[in-house]
């Protein structure tokens, strides 16, 4: 069920990805936040995101704050 509590589509794949350290795994994320936020500014002028607490998400945190964004469309909650 997605959120909005309607059913996931049928031809939804799970996909996996494997990567060869822990700072690879923090890039990925890092730069899958930046085009979903480059994306989001273009299309509707603004980029809202949840971040999560606790010690696991710190080092995407720690790469996404040296990135160079228009922080000025960003909306950030935490979760």
């Amino acid at each position: 069920m997605t959120p909005a509590g309607k059913p996931l589509p049928e031809n939804r794949e799970t996909r996996w990805h494997v990567m060869p350290a822990p700072s690879a795994l923090s890039t990925a994320v890092c730069e899958h936040i930046v085009e979903a936020a480059r994306n989001a500014i273009s299309r509707h002028g603004v980029f809202r995101i949840v971040l999560a607490g606790g010690t696991t998400p710190a080092a995407v945190y720690r790469q996404l704050a040296d990135t160079a964004s228009d922080w000025s469309c960003w909306q950030v909650y935490f979760g």
